[in-house]
């Protein structure tokens, strides 16, 4: 599956210099003229690992979620989700991701979504269905992670996602539609392979 990284929503100038090199970002910065011709430092970050969310579904037509905990931070619930690494295509970073959080593999792979979360950051997000997930064998979790995977049905899911504790919101949309259209309720889950 060829994916194309979609570019970000405000492009860097050619005259950005970056002005600081972190560990997952930089930041950059520019002279920008504004409509009234007078100018002002501009600044963009850009993240240097794109990052892939995996929305799975069981054999049994469940959905998996993750309670999780990173150090410093307190729990929250989420979807399996992760870096992917330089030089990886996202679907190979999505089911190695899924994997090594869940301990699942997925028979059926399609791209749900590919977005910039963003104006001012540059960082790539490929949002993945996987369908047809079986348990194969344990987490393999980074040390600072502590993860609990459940099951819930779709219905389950819907009411979750909308709370505060639920930390994917790129995806709402898709699930504020078939909260509202039975239409595009049923196509969605057609989608996930949910009866």
């Amino acid at each position: 599956m060829q994916i194309k990284r979609p570019s970000p929503q405000q492009e860097l100038s050619k005259d950005a210099v970056k002005v600081f090199s972190g560990i997952i970002y930089d930041v950059y910065q520019w002279e920008q003229e504004l409509f009234d011709g007078s100018k002002a430092t501009w600044e963009r970050l850009r993240r240097k690992q794109d990052s892939v969310v995996i929305l799975g579904a069981t054999t049994e037509g469940e959905i998996l979620i993750l309670e999780e905990q990173q150090s410093g931070t307190s729990t929250y619930l989420t979807l399996p989700a992760g870096q992917i690494e330089e030089g990886e295509d996202p679907l190979v970073g999505a089911q190695r991701e899924f994997v090594e959080e869940t301990g699942y593999r997925a028979a059926e792979w399609e791209l749900l979504s590919s977005v910039q979360i963003d104006g001012r950051t540059d960082w790539a997000v490929y949002t993945f269905i996987a369908r047809g997930c079986k348990k194969v064998g344990e987490q393999q979790l980074d040390p600072g992670e502590k993860i609990k995977v459940m099951t819930v049905s779709f219905e389950e899911f819907l009411k979750i996602a909308v709370t505060a504790e639920f930390r994917v919101f790129h995806i709402l949309k898709d699930l504020l539609a078939a909260m509202l259209s039975p239409e595009a309720k049923a196509a969605f889950k057609k989608r996930l392979g949910i009866n």
